[in-house]
């Protein structure tokens, strides 16, 4: 017979777990947008945020709109 263990998970709102995130002072991010730990098309949803945060020029935010509809498009 086995031993069955249980462990607990936090459970934390969105802005809980940042703070979490922001006060360890990380110095390397890792982004997984394939839907491998979370559903969804997070790799869109982190496009527009970069995009609206200004991270890139307005023509490389242009390119990646354009290959982003052509993707959709399957072409």
């Amino acid at each position: 017979m086995t031993a069955t263990t249980q462990i607990g998970i936090p459970k934390w709102t969105a802005q809980q777990f940042e703070r979490l995130v922001l006060d360890s002072n990380p110095t390397v991010a890792v982004f997984d947008c394939d839907g491998t730990l979370w559903s969804g098309d997070a790799g869109y949803g982190f496009m527009v945020w970069s995009l609206g945060q200004g991270l890139v020029s307005r023509s490389t935010s242009d390119w990646i709109d354009n290959r982003h509809r052509a993707y959709l498009a399957v072409k």
